[in-house]
């Protein structure tokens, strides 16, 4: 779906996260299911002011394709320092990226397994 849509597939899982708390990059969605896609507009300024699309699945597979932004679910007690490091980014910059999100998010915050920062 990302990928015929353009968009990337952590911004379909982040939208979607709350209604499907189990979605994957490999899932595969039912026919009819409805889930929330950014906007073309939304992928050029940054999901935090993406303005949502419903879009009903038809009859794909329910693969997906990552490209543009890169998001990164948190293994149990990974802090925002080691997955810098592991990157290769700013760890101030992505502490600020995700700050919004996850409100007193600092350097060597413990994070739960599953917790999606902003790479």
């Amino acid at each position: 779906i990302a990928k015929k849509l353009h968009v990337d597939t952590w911004d379909i899982i982040f939208l979607n996260q709350y209604i499907y708390p189990d979605i994957l990059p490999r899932s595969r969605l039912l026919k009819g299911t409805k889930i929330f896609v950014p906007s073309q507009k939304a992928k050029l300024n940054a999901v935090s002011h993406a303005k949502r699309s419903f879009v009903s699945c038809s009859n794909t597979k329910g693969y997906f394709s990552s490209s543009a932004i890169q998001w990164y679910p948190s293994k149990e007690n990974d802090t925002p320092h080691r997955i810098a490091k592991k990157f290769n980014v700013s760890v101030k910059d992505m502490v600020k990226a995700n700050k919004v999100r996850i409100s007193g998010l600092k350097n060597h915050s413990l994070l739960h397994k599953g917790t999606m920062l902003k790479l």
